[in-house]
């Protein structure tokens, strides 16, 4: 299960850095035969889930990895698959860009690409993401890395 995954990592962690150095860790896994999505947010920018034209973000459901030797909380929480979703995974480089007005790459403005392109392809919602991102930030150097993931279940 994911929580006995993310406690050994938690412990490994802690063991290697003493405790100086910490990650923040999302990991999700879909059981297409129970209809579920397992998952759990270790301190990580908070997911979206698209379900019912419904953006929701799936906050920490534990604490950063490493920085304690016994997490104080753990949970690991489920989203049914009895419908279409869209899971939405980045890194915080993404709502760390700036256009040359200062304006950073906000959670509004990514609801509304979200809402605009959820009949889009995984891929291409993702390569479409990107140069959203790149057209925003006016040719900008990216202040961070960014990763994007794209979950799509279709019923």
């Amino acid at each position: 299960d994911l929580e006995t995954l993310v406690l050994a990592l938690n412990q490994t962690v802690a063991r290697i850095t003493g405790g100086e150095k910490y990650l923040t860790f999302f990991i999700a896994l879909a059981d297409l035969k129970a209809g579920k999505l397992y998952y759990v947010n270790a301190g990580h920018v908070p997911p979206l889930l698209f379900k019912k034209s419904v953006i929701t973000e799936l906050k920490a459901t534990c604490t950063i990895i490493g920085h304690f030797d016994d997490l104080p909380e753990i949970r690991e929480d489920t989203i049914s698959l009895d419908e279409e979703i869209m899971l939405v995974a980045f890194t915080d480089g993404l709502v760390d860009i700036k256009n040359n007005s200062g304006q950073n790459y906000n959670n509004d403005r990514l609801n509304r690409f979200i809402l605009d392109h959820a009949n889009e392809h995984a891929e291409n919602f993702a390569l479409k993401l990107m140069d959203d991102l790149m057209h925003f930030g006016e040719g900008q150097e990216l202040p961070d890395d960014i990763a994007i993931l794209v979950f799509k279940y279709f019923k």
